[in-house]
């Protein structure tokens, strides 16, 4: 939960970025098939919207939608049963979750900072 937390607000810019506005809290690239969650269609809304450098996001069809991918989403591809917050966020860094380079290192500055 601590890691959701620190990516919601991170990704949003603490609820002010056009992501939060388009219900999508954790920064989620646009993917038409993804093997990770089965039906995909019920949760994205067929938008997108492109930011300057070509990056897609996802519009999802409400907050519980965005949710249930992010879960499906870091279980398929980023978490092991097991993990400790500091693994799963070396993980999201490692394999590919943002280009940031310092994204684990921001992620556990929020978690310690707002003591998640």
């Amino acid at each position: 939960k601590a890691v959701t937390l620190a990516q919601a607000g991170l990704e949003t810019g603490y609820g002010r970025s056009k992501l939060s506005k388009s219900k999508n809290y954790f920064g989620i690239n646009y993917i038409s098939r993804s093997k990770f969650i089965k039906d995909v269609a019920n949760l994205i809304t067929g938008k997108i919207w492109s930011r300057g450098d070509k990056c897609y996001k996802s519009v999802f069809r409400s907050n519980n939608a965005c949710i249930t991918y992010h879960r499906a989403l870091l279980k398929g591809r980023y978490y092991q049963e097991g993990m400790t917050t500091g693994e799963l966020t070396n993980s999201l860094q490692r394999n590919g979750y943002a280009a940031d380079k310092k994204y684990s290192k921001k992620l556990n500055y929020i978690i310690k900072k707002f003591n998640l």
